[in-house]
Order: C-alpha cells, then structure tokens, then sequence
C-alpha cells in the first residue's frame, strides 16, 4: 500500500534466449571483411506496478555475445529502461522515460554508452486522435583512442489519426541540437584539405516522418522521412531521405513471419572534404536494411526462431558505407 489510500497491482515477467550467430563482417571493415561465428546468450527481466493514476514499470535486458573465432570481438550489452505514467485526466497523460545503453568489449577498447531522458504530455481530445508533444535529451560517450562525449536535445511533436478501427496515419517532427563536447569542428580549404578549428562541433536539424499502419490479419507499415542538419563544421552539414516497409503475419496457427525494408541516403553539403564523424557507432546504426524472421512456437512456452539481416551502415568515415550479413538462430523462453 501507498500513503493516501492507492491499491497497488504488481506484475514481473522475464525471458531468456540462447542462439547461435554467424556475422560476416565482424569488424565492419570496408574491404577486408572478417566472418566470425559465435553463440549468444540473452536475458530480460520485467517489472510493473500500478498505484491509482500512476503506471511505473522497467526492465533490465543483458546481453553477452561469445565469438568463438575472434575472441576479442566478444562483448557484453547493458540495457535498462524505467518508464512512468501518470493520468492526468482522462484525455490528458504524463509519461516520463529514462533509459540506459552499454556495450562493452573483453578484448579491446571501443565501448559505446549512452542515456537517455525524456518527458512528454499525451492527450487524446477525440477517440480517433492522439498527440504527443515533448522533450528528449541523449547523453552519449564513445571509446576510441581517446573519449568522446555528445549531447543531443530534441523537441517532438507527434501526431496520430485512426482512419479506421485498423488503420493510422502518423506524424512526427522534430528539432535537434547535437554538441559533439571532445571533437572539433572543421573548416575544408579550396584544396578539400580539413583544417581543425578551436571549438567543438554543435549541429542543428530538423526531421520530419510519415508513418502508415494496417493491422488486419497481418500488420504492414511504411514510413517515409526526410531531415535536414545544419553545422558550423564543414564536414557536419547534410540532408536526407528514408523509406521503411514491414510486414508481420501467421504462416499457421503456431509460426509467424515479419520482414523488413529500409532505405537511407545522405546528401552532404561538402562531399568533396570527407571527413568522420565520432557521433556515429557504425555498429548501432541501421540505415540500410533487408530483414527477416521466422517465429515457431513450440511447447513449454518456448520459441523457436531463425533471423537473417543485411545491413548497410555508415562508418566513422562519411559516404563510406560497409556491408554485412548476420544469421541468428535461436531459442527463446518466457519465464
């Protein structure tokens, strides 16, 4: 029980997954791709509680990867988020996020955190609509050869329209700032050469999506977004379009299939300077994608599942893109 009277309702879940992975290009080289195998263990632990017009509830997922051909690619993954709810009335909602990501590798440097906070109103003035207006702020940090540290806010607005019982539209707009604390800005001279300035790099964007969804039988979507970032480094500015479609559905009563497209391109102002980026992990990104999964239910309340992506990512370096193949074949257990 709380103080005041509030009736309490309690709810924990967990899983718990084991697969065997196949990565292709491990190290995401450009041309020197090194193909690894490996197994990886996952778990995940739910907890909820509802006290009146409040709703808390978090989870902790860890995640150890254990590369069986390059041993110092093996990593541990961290990530827990808490999220709250608060009802303010009945068209009008508080929720609040705060989430924490960790990748950690055994035997080299290359770690990669970030945090996340976010505050939002939601209010839903009609039964058909729903809208969304807040704030975000990410806190990034990145080990290379030294560490570099970013901070990005972001102001969102989003709305959303139910056409029918099973389809919405979506909107989404929102303004960045990125300060990129322990990297330079630079300036590029008429021979394209990079020159270091003596303050950091701060960018500004805006990005805008559109966001279709059926969910009938099966549930497909698209979107479709374009953003624009502005920088006082010469190697910061760009503009870019993407197109994502997905597709979920039953083969028969106990498998399931869900398929995914995505498309990205960039544009920079000044191609011609190249240049990196340290904002970027290439291995958190996915701009370039085709994904499937394959889903069987089996007995015991277990999961049997096969995963196969393609990616396209953007390195370190800008307009330099690697590709790689991962398979995932796995067991998945709610506990």
């Amino acid at each position: 029980m709380f103080r005041g009277g509030y009736s309490t309702l309690e709810a924990a879940d967990g899983q718990f997954q084991i697969a065997a992975y196949f990565d292709s290009n491990v190290r995401e080289s450009l041309d020197a791709p090194a193909p690894t195998f490996g197994l990886i263990l996952r778990g995940r632990k739910r907890h909820g509680l509802r006290a009146g017009r409040l709703n808390v509830s978090g989870d902790l997922l860890g995640q150890v990867n254990l590369d069986a051909i390059l041993a110092e690619e093996s990593q541990l993954l961290v990530n827990a988020d808490l999220r709250s709810r608060y009802r303010i009335s009945r068209t009008v909602l508080l929720q609040g996020d705060l989430s924490h990501f960790q990748k950690s590798f055994y035997g080299r440097t290359g770690s990669y955190a970030w945090t996340h906070y976010n505050a939002f109103f939601r209010f839903s003035p009609t039964s058909r609509y729903t809208g969304w207006v807040g704030y975000r702020y990410k806190r990034k940090s990145l080990e290379a050869t030294e560490r570099f540290r970013f901070g990005e806010d972001n102001l969102e607005a989003r709305g959303r329209y139910n056409i029918t019982s099973k389809i919405f539209v979506e909107g989404v707009m929102t303004g960045s700032r990125i300060v990129h604390k322990d990297f330079s800005a630079v300036a590029v001279t008429d021979d394209t050469t990079l020159v270091l300035l003596d303050y950091p790099q701060r960018d500004r964007g805006v990005d805008g999506l559109i966001h279709l969804r059926y969910r009938g039988k099966a549930i497909i979507g698209m979107q479709a977004g374009m953003g624009n970032i502005t920088s006082n480094s010469a190697i910061g500015a760009f503009t870019s379009l993407s197109f994502q479609v997905y597709v979920s559905g039953r083969l028969r009563p106990s498998a399931y299939y869900h398929v995914v497209f995505r498309l990205f391109q960039k544009r920079y102002e000044h191609p011609e300077a190249g240049g990196e980026s340290r904002y970027r992990d290439p291995e958190e990104q996915v701009q370039n994608l085709a994904h499937l999964r394959l889903e069987q239910v089996l007995g015991g309340g277990g999961i049997g599942y096969l995963q196969i992506s393609l990616l396209q990512n953007e390195t370190i370096f800008n307009q330099r893109y690697y590709d790689k193949a991962m398979v995932e074949i796995g067991l998945k257990y709610e506990l």
